[in-house]
């Protein structure tokens, strides 16, 4: 099945059917080379839709088979980052910027910064959360796959000390109310 999805990625000439296979490969997506093989689709489908569901697709890979991501982190950042700067389409450049959000090292950091003032403002509204769920991450030691539940916790703890706090202090910033609670 994953070698007769291959063919249609890269023979159907109509994008919908393209787009949609490509919803499909990521069950089948086992190995490094199947990760080879979506950078190709990345750099080279002529349909800005297809190139998007691939950085979707990477990001998923990440979120989902990091293991797979290990050994090739560097290639798939330099593709993605490479659509991220140089892509005519902008729905293209909003995903492989959002990806590098959550798959890209401190490297990517300054470079997502710099996306953060484009012209563009999904562009630079894109990039400044891509900032900071980069920054969060490294931070607080968080993988992708965890970061959704880590700044729920985040969230419950500083309302459960904001309900603990005299009402003088209701909008205390949230590193003022953990400092609160250590004492």
């Amino acid at each position: 099945m994953k070698e007769k999805i291959k063919r249609i990625l890269l023979q159907e000439p109509d994008p919908f059917i393209r787009f949609e296979v490509l919803e499909k490969f990521f069950g089948f997506v086992y190995v490094e080379e199947d990760v080879h093989f979506l950078l190709s689709l990345l750099r080279s489908d002529r349909d800005p839709c297809v190139r998007h569901e691939v950085a979707a697709q990477l990001f998923r890979i990440e979120e989902k088979k990091p293991h797979l991501m290990v050994n090739i982190r560097p290639n798939v950042i330099e593709g993605l980052l490479d659509r991220a700067e140089y892509d005519e389409s902008t729905v293209v450049r909003h995903e492989a910027i959002e990806a590098l959000g959550y798959i890209g090292d401190e490297r990517v950091l300054e470079k997502l910064r710099e996306f953060s003032s484009d012209q563009n403002i999904d562009i630079r509204s894109t990039a400044e959360i891509a900032v900071n769920t980069a920054t969060r991450r490294f931070r607080d030691n968080v993988g992708t796959g965890q970061l959704g539940d880590h700044l729920v916790r985040q969230w419950e703890d500083c309302t459960l000390l904001k309900s603990e706090l005299p009402s003088a202090a209701p909008h205390a910033p949230p590193t003022q109310l953990k400092k609160e609670k250590r004492k």
